[in-house]
């Protein structure tokens, strides 16, 4: 837990207390409303989804969010646009209907 407080024109708000987390993971929706399919690429970059689904084996990129703490990182500052890219500290593993899928690249992306 930690103690958050906002400040506006010197006179500061009642101490709310958070919880921290280090991470909550996410996927981004193709729709940007939070809902809905994934913001998932196929290889062919083209928006994955029941009309075009990714071939068995192939490889999908998927925006996510949440994955915490970064390598390297400097808070508050702009994400590379060339690699390397930040790697995030945490574990990162995949299931796709129930399976383990195999992660080829795990980083912070400019957005």
């Amino acid at each position: 837990m930690t103690q958050v407080t906002v400040s506006q024109q010197g006179i500061a708000s009642m101490p709310l207390a958070m919880r921290v987390t280090g991470t909550v993971p996410g996927i981004f929706s193709a729709s940007q409303s939070g809902s809905g399919p994934g913001a998932i690429l196929n290889s062919d970059n083209r928006s994955n989804g029941p009309g075009n689904p990714a071939a068995k084996g192939s490889v999908v990129q998927i925006f996510a969010t949440g994955e915490g703490l970064s390598q390297d990182a400097v808070d508050g500052a702009l994400t590379p646009t060339e690699p390397p890219f930040r790697m995030p500290l945490a574990p990162v593993s995949i299931t796709i209907g129930g399976l383990p899928a195999q992660i080829s690249l795990q980083a912070k992306r400019p957005g």
